[in-house]
Order: structure tokens, then sequence, then C-alpha cells
């Protein structure tokens, strides 16, 4: 409560009413009021969720700078960190992750998510074509390559899971992002040789939607 609202937005991308407006809506859904990891101080979840939002928001993500402000260890802020993004992904999992259905549930917004990108292209250049291809667009499909350590053992691991563009060991991710910037879909692992146009054709070739997917 004492935070300027500048400060709380510039740092979270929430106000300060949608900040507990969001924690609220957790708590109802049964989310812990304190994490408690290891042999540390306990941390509020109320604490811990601006610590999370902070770091994912981009505002700082070392965790030197982070440990300052929250007046804790560096351990202590990749702990509970890591505790609270656990706890979230087990409980919301399933509106990303649901083989398929997550998208269903999403379908009656895809006609206003279609409408906010035309708009947004007429915006950035009015002069723009829009062709009928593009009014099936509704999202927008991203992959990342998640580095991993070099596995041990034989080569055909080691080459299962080595990125040649990327130059490195890891695994590679995919999402449909919303115009609203909301992650609607998630899938992988997928070995780190292969590319986003892979995953991508794993999830056309299995999905409902796939006469509405474009890369």
């Amino acid at each position: 409560e004492d935070l300027k609202e500048e400060f709380v937005y510039a740092t979270t991308r929430f106000k300060k009413c949608e900040l507990l407006q969001l924690y609220g809506s957790l708590c109802k859904c049964g989310f812990p009021l304190l994490f408690q990891a290891n042999d540390y101080s306990p941390m509020s979840s109320e604490v811990g969720l601006v610590l999370v939002l902070m770091k994912m928001s981009g505002y700082q993500t070392r965790n030197q700078a982070l440990a300052w402000i929250f007046m804790t260890s560096e351990t202590q802020i990749c702990v509970y960190f890591n505790a609270v993004v656990k706890d979230l992904f087990h409980r919301f999992e399933f509106l990303v992750r649901d083989t398929g259905n997550e998208l269903l549930r999403w379908s009656k917004c895809a006609p206003t998510f279609n409408k906010a990108i035309e708009e947004r292209i007429k915006w950035r250049d009015p002069s723009f074509p829009i062709s009928s291809d593009d009014s099936n667009v509704w999202g927008f499909v991203g992959g990342c390559l998640v580095p991993i350590s070099r596995p041990g053992g034989q080569n055909s691991i080691q080459m299962s899971v080595y990125s040649g563009h990327k130059k490195a060991y890891g695994l590679n991710y995919m999402v449909i992002n919303a115009p609203n910037g909301l992650i609607i879909s998630f899938r992988g692992p997928y070995t780190g040789r292969h590319n986003d146009n892979f995953a991508v054709q794993k999830f056309t070739s299995s999905n409902v939607f796939s006469n509405r997917v474009k890369n």
C-alpha cells in the first residue's frame, strides 16, 4: 500500500488495483499465503507474486538487484522465484497444456483477436493490403530454445539436442500468442535439433485449429 502507483506499474506492468485484484483471485484458487523453502525464512505469497511479476516484466532480471529491493539474498530470490512459478504452473497448467482443448476455450475470442490484428496493421500502414488469408489470422506462433548442459553418454543423445542454428544444446518449446499478449497454447519440449517449423507441423497435424494456424 505504501508503494506509489507509478512505481508499481513501471515494475510489474499492473496498476495497484489490478495487482490486488489478481492476488485476490489467486487466493480464491488456493494460492498459499506463505511460501516456505528449505531452511529459509518464509516469504508471503503477495511479495512472491510481486517478485515474479518484476522479473518477468523485464523491469529487473538481475538477482543481485532484486535481492537489494527485497532485502534478502540472491539465493533466496532464486529459491522463491522458482517456488512461486512452480506453484502457479501446476495450478493453471491445464489452461495452456490440454491436448488442444485449450484452443477451444479461446475459440470464441478468435474474431476479436483477428479484428485487433487487422486494426493494428491498418494503423501501422493504411495502404497495406489485407488478403482473405489474413482475415483468418488470430494468433502468432513462436518458438524458443531453452539451453541445457551438454548431456553425457552416447553421441546420438548429444546430437539430438544440439541446435546447429543456435550453436547450443537445448530443448525447443512452441507457444501461440494472442494479440493481447497472453500465451494461449504451449507445446514441448522438442529436441533441440528440430527447428520451429517442425514444432508447428507437429501441432497443426493433430489439432482441430490446423486450418487457422499461420506461421
